[in-house]
């Protein structure tokens, strides 16, 4: 990138006329803009995620899950991908990832999430708060998170897909280290029998038909999460590839306890009569989305927020 920062300079000034040199500081402003551009897109890419790449490498296999590790170019640490059967409906799966303050009760060393706005169900900003174990610092992330139906040769799945947002000022109180470069993919998809008639609520339909939305009301669920994030700070590479597959090691079966326990359990997708998403019912007809109301300043926040003091990496 310095070469072409050192030649963007030197077209700039390159005397072509007596008056090009009237023009150097915009000629410079203008070609600097686009460099600086260039960088920004490419010092945040979308990492190469795709579940059916060859380069996934098995490095472990038990009851219902399997993972895989892969490299990323650019990057010392390394991306991971899980595949879990889960006895759990995939709707109830995806009302726990859709509620923003689950995450502590399911992800491996979250200690608090929350809304932070947005403009819609499926296009909505939310943060975590990571504890890591002493004597590293804790790490915090703002992410813009999409959600939707996908159609596929095998029915109907639901995709989130969570990426880190550099659009929110996160609180001066917080003594983490904000993560600038995350990017999760949930794959959620039916293996059970569709249920019949109360798979889908659907809203606004004058003549009360349900869109054919397949199975994903009923059990199992098979589940494939995709991720690749730089920690940030002065975490060792080694020492997160070591530990890269505990994540998801440690919450998927969280998460299929959670999704298979009240609230979720029961949980149904609201669709829109054209077939879209729109939210989440839960049994007690409460929607997923009414936690969607940002509540950054309760005590609890500013508390957790405010959490480790330690100096460390």
């Amino acid at each position: 990138m310095k070469q072409y920062m050192a030649k963007a300079i030197a077209l700039a000034a390159h005397p072509v006329s007596r008056t090009g040199y009237l023009f150097l500081p915009v000629r410079l402003i203008a070609l600097v803009s686009i460099w600086m551009a260039a960088i920004s897109s490419w010092a945040n890419p979308a990492p190469d995620l795709n579940p059916s790449s060859t380069d996934w490498q098995l490095v472990e296999s038990g009851d219902n899950i399997q993972l895989f590790t892969k490299e990323i170019p650019g990057s010392g640490v390394e991306a991971f991908k899980a595949e879990a059967v889960i006895e759990a409906s995939p709707a109830s799966i995806f009302a726990v990832i859709a509620n923003p303050q689950s995450c502590s009760q399911w992800v491996d060393g979250c200690i608090m999430s929350k809304a932070m706005g947005g403009t819609s169900f499926n296009d909505r900003i939310g943060y975590a708060l990571n504890r890591l174990p002493w004597p590293f610092r804790d790490r915090q992330v703002v992410v813009n998170i999409t959600q939707q139906l996908v159609d596929s040769d095998s029915g109907r799945r639901i995709e989130v897909i969570m990426s880190t947002s550099q659009d929110v000022a996160l609180p001066d109180t917080s003594k983490a280290i904000t993560i600038k470069r995350s990017y999760s993919h949930y794959i959620i998809e039916a293996l059970g029998q569709p249920e019949p008639a109360n798979a889908f609520e659907s809203t606004n339909n004058e003549n009360n038909e349900r869109p054919d939305t397949g199975p994903l009301n009923a059990p199992p669920t098979k589940l494939t999460w995709l991720q690749h994030t730089e920690p940030a700070g002065a975490l060792p590479d080694w020492i997160v590839n070591q530990k890269v597959t505990d994540l998801p090691s440690l919450s998927i079966p969280r998460l299929g306890e959670l999704a298979k326990s009240a609230p979720y359990a029961g949980a149904k997708l609201v669709l829109d009569p054209k077939g879209k998403l729109v939210d989440v019912e839960m049994p007690d007809n409460s929607l997923v989305s009414q936690h969607y109301e940002q509540d950054s300043d309760t005590a609890n926040d500013k508390a957790s927020l405010s959490r480790s003091e330690a100096k460390s990496p």
